[in-house]
């Protein structure tokens, strides 16, 4: 059992209150009842942690969050589809081109002027219904391919399990603007409605720029939850 099995394998455990204490097995329980690593046990532990699905109390073990599993992890930098692990999220793409890249983006990606650069847009539904607009943007030198397929299933998976990449972490700005007519349209509300947007910068392990978005949530449907550290 891998990483990413052992996660979601514990985290559908969670969600079906599988835990009636609202606490994890200790590392060596759960090392002997799934056959693994400390290492890989403490990896799925921090995967939990870091989309909001546990705590870690010094000395006492680990324990399960209250649910907030209808809000974005703003600390998680995994994709929407692990946001959402019981939810149905679809995406269709609206635009994908190919540009070289100018002084602007060169200076964003922190890559040399000309690099390629992805340029795509999305509609994104959750159970059906408009969720978000995202506007990305991916280093094809980092990313070399990217399809209809692949946009409209998980870039964030595909990178991970197909390019075999780390995902490191995210700057995040977050703010709020008045919506134009064609993004009111698109997800389902009026013109000049608010829409909150979220703009991250997505760093690889290695300190690698490979994405940059913005993302526009319909403020009817989206919350945001994380957790702060009071240490």
């Amino acid at each position: 059992m891998n990483t990413k099995e052992l996660t979601k394998e514990l985290m559908e455990k969670i969600s079906s209150n599988y835990y009636k204490d609202m606490k994890l097995p200790t590392e060596d329980m759960l090392m002997e009842e799934y056959g693994v690593t400390r290492y890989r046990v403490r990896k799925a532990i921090q995967n939990l942690v870091d989309i909001g699905s546990i705590y870690l109390v010094q000395g006492s073990g680990m324990y399960i969050k209250e649910s907030h599993k209808d809000s974005i992890i703003l600390s998680n930098t995994q994709g929407l589809v692990t946001d959402f692990p019981e939810r149905k999220v679809e995406s269709k793409l609206l635009n994908l081109e190919i540009q070289e890249a100018d002084n602007s983006l060169a200076q964003e990606f922190k890559c040399k002027k000309s690099t390629p650069i992805y340029l795509l847009t999305r509609l994104r539904y959750l159970d059906g219904e408009p969720f978000s607009i995202e506007y990305s943007k991916y280093n094809k030198e980092i990313i070399p391919y990217l399809n209809k397929e692949i946009i409209e299933s998980s870039v964030f998976n595909y990178v991970r399990e197909d390019l075999g990449l780390t995902i490191g972490f995210a700057d995040k700005v977050i703010s709020s603007n008045k919506i134009n007519k064609e993004q009111a349209h698109l997800l389902g509300l009026e013109e000049n409605d608010p829409g909150l947007f979220i703009n991250d910068t997505v760093y690889l392990a290695n300190g690698s720029i490979f994405n940059i978005s913005m993302v526009l949530y319909n403020y009817k449907r989206a919350t945001l939850f994380d957790v702060a550290n009071l240490k």
